[in-house]
């Protein structure tokens, strides 16, 4: 069976969940014309209209073009929901929410970033991960790859993260939960004065360490930037956990990712 055939089976079953047809095609910004030769199997998606799909039912471009029988299975397992029915992401992406920052200010922010931060459990060990700010639907969004090294089975355990960004007061705030299982939600907020002279922005990053401490934590946490168009696959090779003294990672950013409190500091703060 040919991609454009299974993406067409796929897609019609993603959109027995969900509303009308136009109402959808209305959503995603693509016409119902063009929408149609996709569910008849006509075409397959560009590489924007593709991604803009599979973020509005909530899966990954990889599964949307699984077998027909695997996908089906999966998604009994886990039905989708749109963006506009996601009772988190309504919530971040409202009006009220929307007022509070200016959307040509944040569409400077738009592009791709390796975060970078010290966890609890590994505190020898600075964990770089690949982040992406991206605009859909007049909202702005992110999505967050943590890859760790290969264990002894040859796998290497990834962590997907999405969520939302907004600005406010010369601020970056992005609220994400962890894709699956969905159990992890943290919020980050980095300093953006100075980053038209700089490809770094520096912050905190507050949420639940790990599964396995279940604690309270918050990080330092150093975003740089890479570009607003990069080879992914090279950038997520990039990923992983680094020695803390490695020089590949740059002592700028070595330098405030340490979590510790220093002599003239009365608080967890973040290090510009």
């Amino acid at each position: 069976m040919k991609d454009k055939d299974v993406f067409a089976k796929n897609l019609r079953l993603l959109i027995s969940y969900s509303k009308s047809i136009s109402s959808i095609s209305s959503d995603l910004e693509i016409s119902r014309q063009q929408f149609t030769r996709y569910l008849a199997g006509k075409n397959l998606p560009s590489v924007r209209n593709m991604r803009k799909i599979s973020d509005y039912f909530g899966v990954d471009e990889t599964e949307i073009l699984m077998p027909v029988e695997d996908f089906h299975k999966i998604i009994s397992l886990n039905p989708p929901r749109s963006v506009q029915t996601d009772p988190v992401k309504s919530f971040f992406t409202s009006d009220g929410h929307r007022n509070l920052n200016n959307q040509n200010e944040i569409k400077k922010y738009l592009g791709f970033y390796y975060s970078h931060f010290i966890m609890a459990d590994t505190p020898d060990k600075i964990t770089r991960s690949l982040l992406c700010i991206y605009e859909f639907g007049g909202n702005i969004l992110t999505k967050n790859i943590e890859r760790y090294p290969f264990q002894g089975d040859g796998a290497a355990p990834i962590n997907k993260f999405e969520g939302v960004a907004l600005l406010n007061a010369e601020r970056l705030f992005i609220y994400e939960r962890e894709k699956v299982p969905g159990s992890r939600i943290w919020q980050t907020v980095v300093y953006t004065s100075n980053f038209k002279y700089s490809t770094y922005l520096s912050g905190l990053s507050m949420g639940i360490a790990s599964q396995a401490i279940g604690d309270i934590a918050c990080y330092r946490v150093v975003y740089e930037f890479l570009g607003t168009n990069i080879n992914t696959r090279m950038a997520l090779r990039g990923c992983g956990s680094f020695d803390i003294n490695s020089t590949t990672i740059s002592k700028f950013i070595r330098d405030r990712v340490v979590n510790d409190i220093r002599q003239n500091e009365v608080a967890f703060v973040p290090r510009t």
